[in-house]
């Protein structure tokens, strides 16, 4: 798959073993700036991306979420030229290793959804961003 036309790319499921894949497809695409950060206990983190004229990513933090995962969303900032700074935030969202998830597990993703998009919202009027960018896996 391509990414010519993107200027910010997020992922989940990034794994030790897939992780110098990832970097080098994205180095190829012309990205110049990724972060990956665990925000699970699974052996799997979320990552993101930024290419020109989209600036490097700033301010990485993790949010957790109540979370039987161990779950949460990595919020960062990147500048966009006469734009402004844009918060950019990446999510993986409770998962059920059940066949049927039940009530609970959708609860908890809507419980999780609210506290990202919060500490998003949060993120970009505290350092006035011009805009906010939810992205993830909702598990929906």
């Amino acid at each position: 798959r391509t990414l010519s036309a993107a200027h910010v790319a997020c992922f989940q499921e990034v794994t030790d073993g897939n992780v110098r894949d990832l970097r080098r497809g994205l180095d190829a695409e012309g990205f110049h700036a990724f972060l990956a950060q665990q925000t699970t206990i699974a052996p799997y983190r979320v990552a993101m991306a930024t290419k020109p004229p989209a600036g490097k990513l700033v301010g990485a933090r993790t949010v957790g979420f109540e979370s039987q995962m161990g779950r949460g969303i990595l919020i960062a900032r990147t500048e966009w030229p006469s734009v402004g700074q844009i918060a950019v935030g990446c999510a993986h969202l409770e998962s059920s290793t059940d066949a049927n998830p039940g009530r609970a597990t959708f609860a908890m993703r809507e419980a999780q959804l609210r506290v990202a998009l919060e500490a998003l919202d949060d993120e970009a009027r505290r350092r006035g961003c011009v805009a906010a960018l939810f992205c993830g896996d909702t598990n929906w």
